[in-house]
């Protein structure tokens, strides 16, 4: 018995000492290296920072955003290509598909293929997707054909000068760089994208792009030019309010572009943000410091929005549910929520305009 178990050592001890023993030692030690570092630094570990698992989260963000904006990008491909051969002239009509592909070539010339393109891409998707909801709005209201025509223009336009105001000042905020709707209403004489159009429609429309970030409209402005306007004015809000809400689901970095360069402080609100929205006033973009400001803004919102089919989409969306879910719970935050929840649901009041269409307001 004692000489099967000397058997047994020495097969062990000249196992241990053979190429393939030394490789079975080095393989257990290095398993057990592996399982002691995840013990201490994987998920969950003792001594694991957690910055680590911030910058996983927000590298990950940024994988599934760039996921999400090739598939939009394809979709778009599809929906509207590119074409850089369409001819403008005073002569010529351009169908609205037409003007969609025209707007995506002019938004091209702004990319460059690298990750800074992402807040470019953005305003592209953006501005067709308000090109939709204009569409939705037409569709619900008895509107002429010259204002239609006009408010769709306008949607589709209204955010143009986007593009340099990015590329020049790397920002989207007007007060650090220029009014974007002014230099909107460059672009659009300068490239002449409407000189097909009748002069009232190209008239209505220019107009709504240069008021549509407006935090009041012109007393002076006629019935017609106001509900061009309006219509703008709710789509822009109704896909802006969507994009903020799929931006809160992430990660959200430090300087983002997308909310104005505010601080991303979850406990923080400030009181002027607060009176201002239990004193049924809508936040103004110069107050904004931190991203729950901006979540009460866009919550603000609901007392301009012009439109029943705007408010309806924008209650069946719970986007603005959402966006509350992410405030502080407490006393203030709780009335200004439930203040703001009664006003999306009021019902807005109509009132007639010039050729037989209707504006809405509360």
């Amino acid at each position: 018995m004692l000489g099967e178990h000397h058997e047994e050592f020495f097969m062990i001890e000249e196992l241990m000492g053979s190429r393939w023993g030394g490789y079975m030692v080095m393989a257990v030690l290095l398993g057990g290296v592996a399982l002691l570092l995840r013990f201490l630094y994987g998920p969950h570990g003792i001594l694991r920072d957690p910055r680590w698992d911030e910058e996983n989260r927000r590298i990950r963000a940024e994988e599934e955003a760039e996921r999400q904006a090739r598939k939009e990008r394809f979709q778009l491909d599809m929906q509207y290509p590119p074409a850089r051969d369409i001819s403008l002239s005073p002569e010529r009509l351009l169908s609205f598909d037409e003007h969609c592909s025209l707007f995506r070539s002019y938004a091209a010339n702004f990319i460059t293929n690298r990750t800074e393109d992402a807040p470019i891409r953005l305003k592209e998707a953006h501005s067709l997707r308000v090109y939709t909801h204009v569409e939705n709005i037409v569709r619900t209201e008895h509107l002429p054909d010259d204002i239609a025509r006009a408010g769709l223009l306008a949607g589709l336009y209204h955010d143009c000068g986007r593009f340099p105001q990015f590329c020049q000042y790397r920002t989207f905020v007007d007060a650090a760089s220029v009014n974007h709707a002014h230099l909107s209403l460059k672009v659009l004489k300068k490239k002449g994208f409407l000189i097909g159009e009748t002069p009232r429609v190209r008239a209505l429309a220019q107009t709504a792009v240069l008021l549509h970030n407006r935090s009041v409209l012109p007393e002076r402005l006629t019935p017609d030019a106001r509900l061009v306007t309006d219509m703008v004015r709710d789509a822009d809000k109704l896909d802006i309010i969507s994009i903020m809400v799929a931006h809160f689901e992430q990660a959200l970095p430090e300087n983002d572009a997308v909310f104005l360069h505010v601080q991303n402080r979850p406990e923080a609100c400030s009181p002027t943000v607060i009176r201002d929205v239990l004193a049924g006033r809508v936040v103004s973009y110069r107050d904004l410091h931190y991203v729950n400001d901006f979540r009460l803004l866009l919550g603000t919102w609901a007392h301009e929005l012009r439109f029943p089919i705007t408010r309806k989409m924008l209650r069946a969306s719970g986007h603005l549910e959402k966006v509350f879910s992410g405030l502080p719970d407490t006393p203030e935050i709780r009335a200004s929520v439930a203040f703001l929840r009664g006003v999306l649901n009021e019902a807005p009041q109509e009132t007639a305009v010039s050729g037989g269409s209707r504006r809405v307001s509360r």
